[in-house]
Parts: structure tokens; C-alpha cells; sequence
């Protein structure tokens, strides 16, 4: 991912409404996770630590982070609460953890397989992979090329390369549901007039609050369903006893 768009995503984790919906979702969904309490939690690509909050109430949380920057945000904001291991994918040791999470990181790398294969690897025997990815192809936009995305996840092949790899799916969900229909339409016209502008632009601060409670919101609906279609998809998937 470029720098800038580094220096951007970190310091839109605490006021951009899609961060700060995301959080509420994630956040809801693990709270309710069996046997997640007390776990050894590695997080794959932190950036500054905006989901680290949303980790640490349920273990121990180490972050992986290549962006040297974004190390330095993860160690002053947070100190000796969480261990930052500097690399990526490749770069670290991942074993000695019960869960691994990868939020909007996994469509960032090309051979997604091998990084998934590596994962299973590394966690125990019922570990968890926890993670967050873009979706739907036709939602491709200039946020996309600008982040280097290499695709949006159909939610049959996230599945797919899961099962493939060895895992055991415990959950899948699209998010990020009732903003879809003007997100799609958003897209569409852009594409349509040539327009490649990010989706982080900041809207005006009423706008933007009504835009996180919108989709905060789908936290009430995850409890009882999974929702058919959203702008991202979330997964819980296990490594089989």
C-alpha cells in the first residue's frame, strides 16, 4: 500500500465513519464467540491499532505490522500492553497463538493461498482465523487500485480457499448491509463518469455521524442472521481438533 495511504487510513481509524462502524460490528460479533476469552491473539497488518481495542478485551494481543510508522502509533499508543513485531507474512513467527486475525489485509496479498496455508500452519488444533475482506467484484473502484487490492472476495470463494487450505467455517457474514444499495450506486455512476476517488474522503461531521450509526446498527441484526449481501464479508473460521 502506498505511504500516503498509510498515513491516511491511520488517521481516519478514530473519526471515519466506515472505521468506526466496523468496530462496532467486529466488536459485537467476538463478544459472542464461545471459548474466545483468554486467548493468545495475533493480528496480521495493524496499521496504528484501530481493531487492537476491539482484541484486547478477550487475551493477550501481539501486532504485526511491516509500515514502520504505523509501529512506532502501535508502541506509543499502546506500550507494554501489546507486543509489535515488526514484519509481515513471511517476516514473523507465527506460532504460539490461538487465534489469528487479518482485518481488510488478505486481499492485499497476491497468492492469498499461501498465506492462508501459512496460517493453518502455524495455529493449534482448534485455533481460530478471524478476518474482514472486501466484497463483491462489482464494487471495484479507484479505492481499490489506490489501496492495491488485488481482488474483492466473492463470499463462495472465501469459503472456498478456507475449506481448500483446511479450515472449518464457524461463521460467514456480509456487513456493512444497509449502506450497500447507495454505496453500489455510488460506484456505478463514478465508474461510469471515470472517477477514481477514494472512499475516505471524510463527509461533514452530521453526516458522517449518521453514516457510523447507520451502520453500527447491523450489530442488532448479526445476532440472530447472517446478512445476505454487504460491501464486506466476515469470516470465523476453525483448524478442525
Amino acid at each position: 500500500m502506498d505511504r500516503d495511504v498509510y498515513r491516511a487510513l491511520d488517521e481516519l481509524n478514530e473519526t471515519h465513519w466506515w472505521f468506526l462502524g466496523r468496530r462496532a460490528v467486529v466488536s459485537d460479533i467476538l463478544s459472542r464467540l464461545p471459548q474466545f476469552s483468554g486467548r493468545r491473539i495475533l493480528d496480521i497488518g495493524s496499521g496504528a491499532g484501530g481493531m487492537i481495542e476491539t482484541l484486547l478485551p478477550h487475551g493477550t494481543v501481539t501486532a504485526a505490522e511491516g509500515d514502520s510508522a504505523s509501529r512506532e502509533a502501535l508502541q506509543k499508543r499502546f506500550g507494554e500492553r501489546v507486543r509489535v513485531l515488526p514484519g509481515f507474512l513471511g517476516d514473523i513467527d507465527l506460532a504460539g497463538h490461538d487465534v489469528i486475525t487479518m482485518f481488510d489485509v488478505l486481499e492485499h496479498i497476491e497468492d492469498d493461498r499461501a498465506a492462508l496455508r501459512a496460517i493453518w500452519d502455524a495455529l493449534p488444533s482448534g485455533g481460530r482465523f478471524i478476518c474482514t475482506v472486501p466484497a463483491f467484484k462489482l464494487l471495484w473502484s479507484g479505492h481499490d487500485v489506490m489501496s492495491h487490492h488485488f481482488r474483492r472476495y466473492a463470499r463462495a470463494e472465501l469459503i472456498r480457499k478456507l475449506t481448500e487450505t483446511g479450515f472449518v467455517i464457524e461463521r460467514v457474514t456480509f456487513f456493512n448491509f444497509f449502506l450497500f444499495p447507495a454505496i453500489l450506486a455510488l460506484r456505478l455512476v463514478f465508474r461510469a463518469l471515470g472517477r477514481k476517488d477514494s472512499d475516505f474522503n471524510v463527509p461533514a461531521p452530521f453526516v458522517n455521524g449518521i453514516l457510523a450509526r447507520i451502520f453500527s446498527a447491523e450489530r442488532f441484526l448479526l445476532r440472530h442472521m447472517n446478512l445476505p449481501w454487504g460491501v464486506s464479508l466476515l469470516v470465523v473460521a476453525r483448524k478442525p481438533e
